[in-house]
């Protein structure tokens, strides 16, 4: 019997990962949904991640605005960006996101960052990890 990605998943937002003995890492999941969906693995151009407030990431994001002079409009990051581009694939949702990639035969090509606002003391981005 196949197991379900979606019955044995269980993710923690305050980290990252997945912390069920024998689970399955998220980009496996996205993939799995992606394919059960119907979709070829060839067509997956794109994962988009909202309210994203995982602390490794959003401190990802802060050092790609620090670099780009962007506090809180949106803009792209790619690979000619330096310290931005490395801090934001090396992030637990940038690693999540070049997984994805790489299962699909492709590398990350750029990166968005929406707008980042402020919620209690913590903030949050919307982020979009584009594939080629």
């Amino acid at each position: 019997m196949p197991r379900s990605p979606f019955l044995r998943a269980v993710a923690y937002p305050e980290s990252g990962m997945l912390r069920v003995a024998g689970s399955l890492y998220t980009n496996e999941i996205i993939l799995a949904a992606w394919l059960e969906g119907g979709f070829q693995a060839a067509d997956l151009r794109e994962l988009q991640v909202d309210d994203v407030t995982n602390i490794d990431t959003v401190a990802a994001a802060q050092v790609a605005r620090r670099e780009q002079g962007k506090d809180e409009e949106p803009f792209d990051v790619t690979k000619k960006d330096g310290g931005g581009w490395d801090a934001m694939v090396k992030s637990p949702f940038g690693k999540v996101a070049g997984r994805v990639a790489q299962g699909v035969s492709k590398e990350i090509s750029r990166i968005s960052l929406g707008y980042y606002y402020l919620v209690g003391e913590y903030g949050k981005n919307n982020l979009r990890f584009y594939f080629a």
